[in-house]
């Protein structure tokens, strides 16, 4: 899964209804204000550009708001959205020149293992 943040959104009720309809189980408020994180599988958005259209950002159906990728995180917050970060699975893969990174990202920390590019 890929974790993207949702921030700045100028129709929240739009949006939330959107999040419900593609991604229900896989989005979490961060407060205050009406800021998201939301889960994606590769398979149905691999780009901020594709959850935007999922979500209606791109069109303006659902209002505007900025869509990031995230490669990490820290800071603090309340355990239900660290919680909500660890269970997602956020899994970064980057090729480093003869070998593949593999980054798992989990409450503040983070665990690497190099694959040789054979191994994939």
């Amino acid at each position: 899964m890929t974790i993207f943040a949702i921030v700045g959104a100028t129709e929240p009720a739009k949006l939330a209804a959107a999040l419900n309809a593609n991604f229900p189980a896989n989005y979490i408020k961060i407060p205050p204000g009406e800021n998201y994180l939301v889960a994606v599988s590769p398979k149905i958005a691999a780009t901020a550009k594709e959850v935007s259209d999922r979500l209606g950002i791109t069109d303006g159906s659902n209002g505007s708001a900025v869509i990031l990728n995230v490669a990490g995180y820290y800071g603090r917050s309340s355990p239900q959205i660290w919680e909500w970060v660890a269970g997602s699975e956020l899994t970064s893969r980057s090729n480093n020149g003869s070998s593949w990174q593999y980054t798992s990202y989990g409450n503040s920390r983070s665990d690497a293992a190099s694959v040789s590019d054979d191994g994939l």
